[in-house]
């Protein structure tokens, strides 16, 4: 299970896509013909984890050896599996063929693969598994509110509930596509359904505030979100705050609050300004992408010199529209 903490890092890769920088398994087939990788939020280096029946995994094939990554680069010719009623091969597109849970138990994967490079033919095969998940474990990326397991996002946004799927021992259970949960009020959120994400459940939120509780369908698990209007901002908080001193510029970044609770993942527009000038600069920031980048209202803090560095944080939508300006203090320590 990973932290709040973590889940933030996964949210940035989230939205850049599966890139390099994201976390992948990877196993070398039984033949040592081709190496078989799918990327993951969970243990990389147990690549045997269940697919959930009702899900599906990408696995992307490359030749085995120790040569560079893309000099090993294959065409699927054709993928197989042992037991369709256990993982069903329901694609292959390139150097990719996708698996789907259909049924409990282990099957055993084939690739047929010609390299690119040379045009020799490859096969092998590794054995992989689906499970039933048992546990559902739901949290908000920002973290939960002091009135218990309620996270505030604002109406009519795209947002990403960060979700683990696992057996009643813990092991980790993947795939995207299946998310076990239902919303009460249904029409409060819209699930996200071009998505390929395991780390998050992807959902639209809808027009007027409202909350919305996420109930688990394989256990008790519950987790309760209010949607609130922009309008009802009515002050920010900083999120990240990172140690700040003479002569570095660090990143730093401002969530919105309601009720002095944060709002998760707004996207509203948000200005800086800086008050005292003699100990500190403040500029917008882009998010980076080995941090929460779903989340915005990120700036970057230059020390000038030691003291207090002020700043005023204006959320334009604010206070019904008028808008609404907090005060924040950072102090600027020493080289």
């Amino acid at each position: 299970m990973y932290d709040v903490q973590t889940k933030r890092i996964l949210i940035g890769l989230a939205v850049v896509g599966a890139s390099s920088l994201a976390c992948t398994s990877t196993q070398t087939g039984k033949a040592g013909e081709l190496e078989f990788t799918y990327v993951t939020d969970d243990d990389v280096r147990d690549f045997n984890k269940a697919i959930a029946v009702g899900a599906r995994l990408d696995l992307e094939v490359r030749e085995s050896g120790n040569a560079p990554y893309q000099e090993r680069k294959v065409t699927i010719n054709e993928a197989t599996s042992s037991d369709e009623s256990v993982l069903s091969v329901v694609g292959t597109s390139g150097d990719v063929f996708t698996v789907e849970g259909t049924g409990t138990g282990s099957a055993e994967l084939r690739a047929d693969a010609t390299t690119v490079d040379s045009g020799e033919g490859l096969v092998d095969t590794i054995d992989m598994r689906a499970a039933i998940p048992e546990v559902l474990k739901l949290q908000h990326s920002c973290g939960d509110n002091p009135s218990g397991r309620v996270g505030k996002y604002l109406v009519d946004q795209t947002i990403l509930i960060p979700f683990e799927m696992e057996l009643a021992d813990g092991q980790p259970v993947i795939g995207y596509g299946y998310y076990p949960v239902t919303a009460e009020p249904a029409a409060a959120l819209t699930p996200v359904v071009d998505t390929k994400a395991q780390a998050f459940i992807h959902y639209t939120t809808a027009e007027a505030p409202q909350q919305v509780t996420l109930t688990s369908d394989i256990d008790s698990a519950t987790l309760t979100l209010d949607l609130v209007d922009p309008g009802d901002i009515d002050g920010a908080t900083l999120a990240v705050a990172p140690p700040l001193r003479e002569g570095r510029t660090e990143l730093f970044y401002a969530l919105p609050t309601v009720g002095s609770d944060p709002v998760c993942q707004a996207n509203t527009a948000v200005t800086f300004e800086v008050t005292t000038p003699e100990t500190c600069s403040v500029r917008e920031a882009s998010a980076p992408l080995t941090e929460e980048a779903r989340q915005y209202g990120w700036f970057s803090i230059t020390g000038i010199a030691q003291g207090q560095c002020l700043i005023n944080v204006t959320h334009a939508s604010g206070a019904a529209g008028a808008g609404v300006t907090t005060e924040l203090s950072v102090g600027v320590n020493a080289p």
